[in-house]
């Protein structure tokens, strides 16, 4: 390797690599056998409620819902086989997070999935469009950080 020199603000270095392949075996191929990695290929996407997995993916679905207590998608038409009923079953996207996680305002808005009940209901998850859920008893914050007091 030859010492770096410096031209009009750049650095650089001369350098040479020397590698020197193993011997093959004898009476061996003296050709280098290199087998080319097949390209990373994601999986499809699922194409029915069945072959879908977990909440999120089964309602990107049209006409699919994901039951929490079986952990199964499922057609729409199947929702009263969810054990649990309507509270079991999730038909969107917005249901598929839980926002109780979040224990302040702040946090909570940090999710767009979610919304703060100052009502005393905490973090909820919200309806399409950001809309209070019927669960709420007032005080539905969900666009501005500046509305949680503080």
């Amino acid at each position: 390797m030859s010492p770096p020199s410096l031209a009009r603000g750049v650095l650089t270095w001369d350098f040479t690599v020397h590698w020197d392949p193993p011997s093959p075996a004898p009476g061996g191929d003296p050709s280098p056998h290199l087998i080319p990695a097949p390209p990373f290929m994601p999986p499809p996407p699922p194409t029915s409620c069945a072959d879908a997995s977990g909440c999120q993916q089964c309602n990107e679905l049209a006409g699919c819902g994901f039951c929490e207590s079986t952990g199964a998608c499922m057609n729409d038409s199947e929702q009263g086989s969810c054990p649990g009923g309507t509270a079991a079953w999730q038909d969107g996207l917005t249901e598929c997070r839980d926002c109780s996680v979040y224990s302040d305002c702040t946090s909570c808005l940090g999710d767009a999935f979610c919304g703060w009940c100052g009502g005393g209901g905490g973090c909820m998850t919200a309806e399409v469009g950001g809309v209070a859920p019927g669960t709420c008893g007032g005080g539905w914050v969900y666009t501005s950080t500046t509305l949680c007091g503080g």
